[in-house]
């Protein structure tokens, strides 16, 4: 666990099967192997066998440790090669300690050079070394090969191919595989975040790796190696108490001995996490989560959650989340005027969202427009150029004058030559302003443009972007019902009744504002009235559908037998007909 320091060694090795095995028969086999094993060394020595990679590990003093692993590998090779006619790899099979020296020892006593020491190994193809240290070679050497291969990304953007796909696809998965064990620290992640950026991007420099992934990402979109980085840290240890890998306890335990170590670091957390309990801690304390104990949490926007009550899967959509208003956070850092600020709602709000329009910058950006119902028209050879303003892209004649082995020294625009060459000028300029001049924002625009300030409209023109506060209905961990006509109170006959629910959600295009609720209606055989209802899901519940489901177990547990249950919501009956097993992978 992190936060104890042993030393520790860990022999790994390859196995090859000789003729005459059948899988079931070679699994066997070796289960009998490690019964022997465990059985003669006991509990100290630390058995692992997946497919054809076998792993020892051992803690204990240095004398004792290398006499008792030397010892355990060579009766390992024994049995393998003496008894099952296998042959274990020479090239493949490493041993690593805590010390260096250790390792060099083990390998050297062990009989025909069958393992060799080393400072790292990969295991199952992660990063492993011995004792509690971090290790991030196999991130490294994934991410130059993904760094190597923009421009061929290049090439098919140039031929029209969709690469923020391929590189989400063939990027972050494979540079970011079991990044659950040690998280990615603040320095890796920004090298991820702008390669992935280059690769997505247009080959132009001086973009914001944030805005250029913001602008392909929407509202919706993960190619932003951000989301995998934050991802998995959470997920896996919301797995770990969902599906109790794990005792509470020792989760517990492991969880506060984590937050010690990082208590005692000098400088960034993260130069003391080395597995995955405090690499959940660094992770969640970069978008603002705070890990109260082994089963509770609290997000950004001080709402509580409780792993293995709430999945892994709303988890997992917090995290998603927390991660945008992160990433917008990052450029409020860079250019403060664009930050929004509590005036932006008309009056005080207890409870208040970020929103920003990524999801239709999206679309204009990749040139289908803000929408059907919008006031201004858009012409989709526009959308490069607004891609390039947002990130950072332009460079207006002052801008290149800054760049020293560029040699420029008039800054003067090339159009009109009668002002200094910046981005606001473009507005004014004499050569490329249109006659009648650009056009005024939307009439219904208008008190929204008062009400951002000057600072934000100059933004919001010159960037095209925009986010503000708005009043955002309060937390709700628990779930609310209501009878308006309460059949249980009237002691109605419910025995045969039929109970209708519904669900509904306000404000489904942006996911922070999302509000929902549902409804219940009782109904007799006889088509009488009995009762009904309204209530509200927890904020977790955030779909339709979802409230729809919460409906169905509220209607469940307030009918005294069994209720007969009628909903017009297609993927709950879908759901139901696959079984618990589907529904819970």
């Amino acid at each position: 666990m992190d936060g104890i320091y042993s030393r520790k060694v860990v022999a790994t090795r390859g196995i090859t099967a000789g003729a005459g095995f059948a899988a079931l028969e070679l699994r066997l086999l070796l289960l009998d192997l490690m019964q022997i094993l465990q059985e003669r060394w006991g509990p100290e020595l630390v058995l692992k066998l997946y497919v054809d990679d076998l792993t020892l590990a051992w803690r204990a003093r240095p004398g004792l440790l290398i006499r008792n692993l030397v010892t355990v590998i060579e009766f390992v090779v024994f049995f393998l090669e003496k008894v099952l006619m296998m042959e274990v790899s020479r090239k493949k099979s490493n041993v690593v300690a805590s010390t260096p020296s250790i390792a060099v020892a083990i390998a050297q006593q062990v009989k025909d050079q069958v393992v060799k020491p080393a400072f790292h190994a990969k295991l199952l193809g992660s990063d492993f070394v011995g004792g509690a240290r971090r290790s991030t070679i196999q991130f490294q050497t994934r991410h130059q090969t993904f760094r190597a291969m923009r421009p061929q990304f290049l090439a098919l953007k140039a031929a029209g191919a969709d690469v923020a796909q391929m590189a989400r696809a063939a990027g972050t998965p494979m540079f970011l595989y079991s990044n659950e064990n040690a998280g990615l620290s603040d320095t890796a992640l920004q090298q991820a975040r702008s390669s992935v950026a280059a690769a997505s991007a247009n080959d132009t420099f001086g973009k914001q790796p944030d805005l250029a992934l913001y602008v392909i990402d929407g509202a919706s979109g993960k190619l932003d190696p951000a989301f995998h980085a934050h991802d998995g840290p959470f997920k896996y240890w919301a797995l770990a108490v969902w599906q109790e890998w794990f005792t509470v306890e020792a989760l517990q335990v492991a969880l506060v001995q984590a937050k010690e170590k990082i208590s005692r670091a000098n400088g960034s957390s993260w130069s003391v996490v080395a597995g995955p309990v405090t690499a959940l801690l660094a992770t969640a304390a970069r978008i603002g989560w705070e890990i109260l104990s082994a089963t509770s949490a609290r997000d950004d926007l001080n709402q509580h959650w409780t792993f293995g009550t709430d999945s892994p899967a709303a988890i997992s959509t917090a995290v998603a989340q927390s991660v945008r208003s992160w990433r917008l956070k990052n450029f409020f850092n860079l250019v403060p005027t664009a930050a929004p600020n509590p005036s932006d709602c008309p009056t005080a709000c207890a409870d208040v969202q970020l929103v920003d329009f990524a999801r239709i910058v999206k679309a204009m950006a990749a040139g289908s427009g803000p929408g059907k119902n919008a006031a201004t028209e858009w012409d989709r050879a526009w959308a490069p150029s607004l891609a390039s303003a947002i990130n950072g892209g332009q460079w207006p004649q002052v801008r290149k004058c800054k760049v020293v082995k560029w040699k420029i020294t008039d800054d003067s625009c090339q159009l009109c030559f009668e002002q200094p060459g910046t981005i606001p000028h473009r507005f004014h300029c004499s050569v490329s302003k249109p006659t009648k001049g650009y056009p005024p924002p939307p009439k219904d625009a208008a008190l929204a443009m008062q009400r951002i300030g000057a600072d934000r409209d100059d933004i919001l023109k010159i960037r095209g972007l925009l986010a503000l506060y708005v009043p955002a209905a309060p937390y709700r961990s628990k779930g609310t019902f209501k009878w308006v006509l309460d059949p249980i109170a009237m002691q109605r006959d419910l025995t045969d009744a039929t109970w209708y629910t519904d669900g509904s959600m306000l404000g489904g295009m942006c996911h922070n504002i999302r509000s929902t609720g549902f409804g219940l209606v009782v109904v007799s055989p006889s088509g009488e009235l009995l009762g009904y209802g309204f209530g509200t899901p927890p904020s977790r519940v955030s779909t339709a559908a979802a409230a729809e489901l919460w409906a169905i177990q509220v209607a469940t547990s307030l009918s005294p037998t069994r209720p007969k249950i009628k909903t017009d919501c297609f993927s709950i009956l879908t759901s139901a007909r696959a079984g618990n097993a589907a529904v819970t992978d």
